[in-house]
């Protein structure tokens, strides 16, 4: 499922991301960007999981360790091969 999102003054992708239950990842491609603009509207695809925000010195497989699900599922699931801190991304409904 498909929502639009007009951006707020100061809001961030990660905000944007955790908000909608999406990864910053998935938002960045797509609609091609790598920053944002108040007003800008973006094309969000809503993901069944739990948001998580990525913390210093995780890794998918330290994060698919610590919630039970395997690394390819992360992966798959966020469309990601590796993160990055701050970075949103998707855990499955039964991890947590």
């Amino acid at each position: 499922m498909y929502i639009v999102h007009k951006v707020t003054c100061g809001e961030t992708i990660a905000q944007i991301a955790r908000d909608n239950h999406c990864t910053t990842s998935k938002i960045k491609k797509l609609n091609g960007i790598s920053s944002t603009s108040e007003g800008e509207r973006l094309l969000i695809e809503l993901l069944e999981g739990t948001p998580y925000i990525v913390k210093p010195f995780d890794t998918l497989s330290k994060i698919a360790e610590v919630f039970g699900v395997s690394e390819q599922e992360l992966c798959q699931l966020n469309g990601v091969n590796e993160v990055y801190v701050g970075e949103v991304i998707v855990l499955p409904t039964q991890s947590v």
